[in-house]
């Protein structure tokens, strides 16, 4: 080997490894990038978004107290967007964002200038499943009950507390359970008195039987309990003016709040008259024992069909609600103007648009202050009436 060629050797070598270094290096970061890909990956799969809009026109004519009636023409919306997480196979994390204010409707009325509109924490809870048939729940949650309607809840109501559901399936009936402590209100003073915390606890059970192939048969049995209700402020800074109030309206609630109910729902699909429909049949009862005799109320009702893409879905239900059978800042917030102290037939077609998308009509024919003892001045009394078109989307 030449002697004045060593030096051009050396440095092609030195070239050489610096190139061979730079590749592995570059091969090595591509490794690191797709390891993060991957890992982001495998978290974004973990996670579930969810959602749900709807836009409302609705007409409505009610008679007030101590005024003369009223009818308008009025448009809302309502949005709702969460996502689960899934942190392992026991474990699950959940938050949603919505609009409203108030806890039995997330609606907001359009108009007011073109403000902004608020939006807050609907749901934020964690939930653990230890055993298959066991799950447990703590924060803002969806709501844990089994229900058959409305009637004491609205669907818009997201409990505060803790609650514990079990689905038990035995040789051919499924045990359903549930039982939960939930936060009302905090516990405040002043310079005058000083009150516990108001709280709600809760306890149902049913059974579900299934009669055949395509018919099922719930059943059940629910207490509600509302501690220190006692001399706190009617509606809990909740109520609207025009929705019927416990106890006439009266200052503060004389009382606390013991409820019973009893359910039950039948399910199938309908085959008569060349129809090929899923339909239900339902039906309540509640009753306040440390209510007066304004303490019971009921519920009626059927659906038939389901509005998915290209079908229709009918409903019809009759309600009546005593003044004082159930906590009014938390029953069905439309019928009537909302509360309780009244009666109402709900009629609804609804169409599904898509996959995603549905339109539907819905009348209420009602009456408001059936006990003739609200006496708040504009408050809805006798017929109220009220015709609602809408558009909802989810996902």
């Amino acid at each position: 080997m030449s002697i004045k060629r060593t030096p051009w050797i050396m440095m092609a070598l030195a070239v050489g490894m610096t190139a061979s270094a730079a590749t592995l290096e570059e091969r090595v970061a591509a490794l690191e990038a797709k390891k993060d890909t991957v890992a982001l990956r495998e978290a974004m799969d973990k996670i579930s978004a969810y959602g749900d809009a709807r836009v409302r026109v609705g007409y409505g004519k009610r008679g007030r107290i101590g005024a003369r009636d009223a009818s308008e023409t009025y448009g809302d919306f309502r949005v709702l967007l969460g996502m689960n997480a899934n942190l392992d196979e026991q474990w699950q994390a959940s938050v949603a964002l919505a609009t409203g204010a108030i806890p039995a409707s997330g609606d907001v009325r359009m108009g007011n200038g073109f403000n902004g509109k608020g939006v807050g924490f609907a749901r934020i809870y964690m939930q653990y499943t230890p055993i298959d048939e066991v799950t447990l729940f703590a924060g803002k949650m969806s709501q844990p009950w089994i229900s058959a309607s409305d009637l004491i809840w609205d669907s818009w109501v997201a409990p505060e507390g803790v609650a514990a559901k079990a689905n038990v399936d035995l040789d051919d009936v499924t045990v359903l359970a549930n039982v939960g402590a939930f936060q009302v209100e905090g516990a405040w003073s002043s310079t005058t008195s000083a009150r516990t915390p108001i709280r709600l606890y809760t306890a149902q059970v049913a059974g579900q039987l299934a009669l055949d192939d395509t018919t099922e048969v719930l059943a059940g049995a629910s207490a509600f309990y509302w501690n220190q209700l006692r001399g706190q402020a009617n509606g809990l800074g909740f109520n609207t003016a025009t929705a019927g109030r416990n106890n006439g309206g009266a200052a503060a609630y004389p009382r606390d709040f013991r409820v019973f109910e009893v359910f039950a729902k039948l399910s199938g699909q309908c085959t008569e008259m060349d129809l090929d429909m899923p339909y239900t049949v339902f039906a309540q009862v509640v009753d306040n024992p440390s209510g007066n005799r304004y303490k019971y109320g009921y519920l009626v009702g059927a659906t038939l069909g389901k509005a998915t893409e290209g079908n229709f879905e009918f409903g019809y239900d009759y309600r009546y609600l005593g003044r004082d059978a159930v906590l009014s800042i938390f029953s069905e917030s439309t019928v009537w103007g909302g509360g309780t102290d009244g009666k109402c037939h709900r009629i609804s077609a609804r169409y599904g648009v898509s996959s995603a998308a549905q339109v539907g009509l819905t009348a209420y024919l009602g009456k408001a202050n059936v006990s003739q003892t609200q006496t708040g001045a504009g408050r809805n009394t006798g017929t109220v009436n009220a015709l609602l078109f809408d558009v909802s989307a989810s996902f």
